[in-house]
């Protein structure tokens, strides 16, 4: 790793400290490619240029900015028009879907070159940073322009409940409906029995 490498580090740590109350699992560091069950089964943040790590390498299909050729810096996408030099000195953090768990997020901090990647790290390593932007991707570059974008349609994965799903989960609303139904019926009965008794004594008196 270069210094830029444990700079980035530094600032992904920095990152998860923001958030230590609700970050109660366990982390743990990959010097290579995790495995596959690992990836299918937590989440994940990768760090460094797609050159020296191979699972950013692998991912390029899957980034919102995705690297030219010879994967020294970015290529313009629907977002943003860049210019080949200018892509060199892009850092981003990008965080998407994992490719194999949709239930699950890849954050990636990358960049052409170790020094592109920590200016996407820097955006991320305070509260106070990240409440600035909105979207799935911050990028960066070295005059510290910075920009946001929103890829991800949906914010969840998962397909949209129907109707009688979403009331359901609405518990206190289904008890409530219940209770009324239940007020509704006993009423009902005691109407019927009030003019059934009613009916009877109004017969009894044209009789006599």
């Amino acid at each position: 790793m270069t210094p830029s490498d444990f700079a980035t580090l530094t600032n992904i740590v920095n990152l998860l400290g923001n958030f230590a109350k609700s970050n109660t699992g366990e982390v743990v560091y990959y010097t290579g490619q995790p495995a596959a069950a690992v990836l299918a089964n937590h989440n994940v943040i990768a760090f460094g240029t797609p050159r020296a790590n191979s699972y950013i390498h692998a991912l390029q299909p899957h980034l919102y900015f995705q690297f030219n050729k010879t994967e020294t810096g970015f290529v313009s996408n629907e977002k943003l028009s860049i210019e080949a030099a200018y892509g060199r000195t892009l850092g981003t953090a990008q965080l998407l879907r994992s490719p194999v768990n949709k239930n699950h997020v890849v954050l990636v901090v990358t960049g052409g070159t170790p020094q592109a990647a920590y200016l996407g790290s820097t955006q991320i390593k305070f509260q106070k940073n990240i409440s600035q932007h909105a979207g799935d991707l911050i990028a960066v570059d070295s005059d510290n322009q910075l920009y946001n974008y929103r890829f991800k349609k949906t914010a969840s994965p998962t397909a949209p409940k129907s109707p009688v799903k979403r009331l359901l989960k609405r518990s206190s609303l289904v008890i409530f409906l219940t209770v009324a139904a239940v007020i509704f019926i006993v009423l009902a009965v005691l109407v019927v029995l009030l003019l059934r008794k009613y009916g009877r004594q109004s017969g009894k008196g044209r009789e006599e």
